[in-house]
């Protein structure tokens, strides 16, 4: 029979799921492990640990009605995914993931098509869910540190 772990080793081999939580510095959870509160507004880039959250929420810091919760790195994935995806068919169109991220990555647009071009493996001028995480996967491993 396994011993049942602590709190602080349970979070500790959990899932990585965002960067970092958003509060005032008070938790210093980097990256946050677990659930967390996700801002439906992307380019906001607001998340907050289980900790944090309804620290946050008291202060009148956040709204709940603009977050969603988040359990995993694949469900994170899904809710940026929908959040690109603004007629909601279920796939990125080129205009789509140009124009978010055109002005997230502040870069050139014809940079962002190129990205696109190379994750759109069937050619058919749309990511769906799989191709979007080649790309995103690809994205959070060449901004993280050696």
């Amino acid at each position: 029979m396994q011993a049942m772990k602590s709190t602080e080793e349970t979070e500790s081999d959990e899932e990585a799921v965002y960067q970092g939580c958003s509060c005032d510095g008070e938790c210093k959870m980097r990256p946050i492990r677990g659930i967390i509160w996700l801002c439906n507004d992307l380019k906001k880039d607001l998340g907050f640990c289980k900790k944090c959250w309804p620290k946050e929420l008291e202060k009148g810091n956040v709204e709940e009605k603009d977050f969603t919760m988040i359990r995993s790195e694949v469900e994170m994935k899904k809710h940026i995914f929908t959040q690109i995806d603004k007629d909601g068919d279920g796939t990125l169109s080129k205009e789509e993931f140009v124009t978010y991220f055109t002005e997230l990555f502040r870069a050139p647009e014809h940079f962002i098509k190129r990205q696109f071009d190379r994750v759109d493996r069937n050619n058919d001028q749309v990511l769906d869910f799989e191709e979007f995480v080649v790309f995103w996967d690809h994205m959070i491993h060449s901004q993280s540190p050696s």
